[in-house]
Parts: C-alpha cells; sequence; structure tokens
C-alpha cells in the first residue's frame, strides 16, 4: 500500500498519532536522526519537510506523538528526491 499526502505543518502530530493508531511506524526526515537505511518497518509513513526543513517545534511535536526522527546523509535533498529516496529504500530493504 504505497501513497503519499501533503498536510499542513499545523496537523503534522496528529498526522504521527493517527498513523501509529493505525500500527505505523512513522519516520520523519530530520539531520540528526538514526541511519534512515538501518531502519525497516512493514507498515511506515514517512514523513519530509518543506525546502528548509521542519521547524523544530513540529519536529518535536512529532516525536512526543510517537515519530522517530532518520537522517538520510550527508547531503540536502529537495522534498522531491527526499520522497522517492526513502520510499526506495523501505521497498528494497524489504
Amino acid at each position: 500500500d504505497w501513497s503519499s499526502d501533503v498536510c499542513s505543518s499545523d496537523l503534522v502530530a496528529d498526522f504521527v498519532r493517527a498513523c501509529v493508531g493505525e500500527g505505523r511506524s512513522v519516520l520523519l526526515a530530520h539531520p540528526g536522526g538514526e541511519p534512515f537505511g538501518a531502519l525497516r518497518s512493514e507498515r511506515a509513513a514517512l514523513l519530509v519537510g518543506p525546502e528548509g526543513g521542519f521547524a523544530q517545534a513540529e519536529v518535536d511535536a512529532a516525536r512526543a506523538a510517537g515519530a522517530e526522527c532518520v537522517d538520510l546523509g550527508g547531503g540536502i535533498l529537495r522534498v522531491e528526491t527526499a520522497a522517492v529516496a526513502m520510499a526506495a529504500v523501505l521497498r528494497l530493504g524489504r
């Protein structure tokens, strides 16, 4: 089940809670998190922030709601590239 949704930044914590309630892990792309390639999940929701990344308050709210921060590596990726890269790593890692 692969789909993409766009939600407003005001709804990030609500989105995380809903996903966790459905039994999904939530992986939020943010520098300093766990290395992304090391994490595997059968059911995951992937959160990629806007250009410039998530605001720290959004990151804190998402983590408090159950999201895990994952680091995509040393470079800065465009949002389109980051989303595709994360989906590919999860898909190929199964």
